[in-house]
């Protein structure tokens, strides 16, 4: 039995437990002061552990600020999947779009902290070299193996090979999958900064306008 000056033991965390619980405070600063005034030193006072052991999980804040990145677009990913799971057989060429743009807004809104980091702040101090895998799609000439793909350019790949299936099957204008799938992004991306960064205007109804803007750009583009 525990007297008044004893305290139960502290559980030991693992490894994957200990850099959750980094990450998560990286996180936190990076979205209440900035990248760039957040130091390693900070993220490691935040969460609980020596200057010296934030090194055994993150190489650098670079490393830190990738995957919180990564980590927002496997939560993408997963809502992305999700949304397309979840549609009907239906004759309607559309739906799975339709429903992949809408997941992807409503997954911006729930989460509207770290999709202005990761979308609406430049990342400071990332080296070109260091985001040429972490962005929506590798550049020019640079496809890399499937191991080296990011969460983000899986993401985009969902939306990407939607709108191939599209072109394919007629729906769609003939054009380019990647230029129609980075308007449809900008489209939702649209949505979802102006309903984060201007809440206080007065929108019409939330689900009507997501629903007719959806339904106008999905207009705009088919054949």
């Amino acid at each position: 039995m525990l007297n008044d000056h004893d305290s139960p033991p502290r559980r030991r965390l693992t490894a994957d437990q200990r850099r959750s619980q980094i990450l998560e405070a990286a996180r936190q600063l990076f979205i209440e002061e900035g990248v760039v005034k957040v130091s390693m030193r900070r993220i490691a006072a935040r969460a609980g552990v020596t200057p010296t052991l934030i090194y055994h999980h993150f190489a650098d804040k670079e490393s830190l600020l990738l995957a919180v990145c990564e980590d927002f677009f496997l939560g993408l990913i997963e809502a992305s999947e999700a949304s397309l799971a979840a549609t009907l057989a239906t004759d309607e060429p559309f739906a799975r779009l339709r429903h992949l743009m809408r997941g992807y807004v409503d997954f911006g809104l729930a989460n509207p902290d770290v999709y202005r980091l990761v979308f609406m702040t430049p990342l400071a101090g990332l080296k070109r070299e260091k985001l040429s895998h972490h962005s929506h799609r590798a550049r020019p000439g640079d496809t890399p193996p499937p191991e080296e793909e990011s969460f983000g350019m899986r993401a985009f790949a969902l939306l990407e090979d939607e709108i191939r299936r599209l072109i394919e099957a007629g729906a769609l204008k003939p054009a380019e999958a990647g230029t129609l799938a980075e308007i449809v992004w900008a489209a939702g991306h649209g949505i979802v900064s102006l309903l984060i960064t201007h809440g206080d205007f007065q929108w019409t109804a939330t689900d009507a306008l997501i629903t007719l803007s959806i339904d106008s750009i999905l207009h705009g583009i088919a054949a």
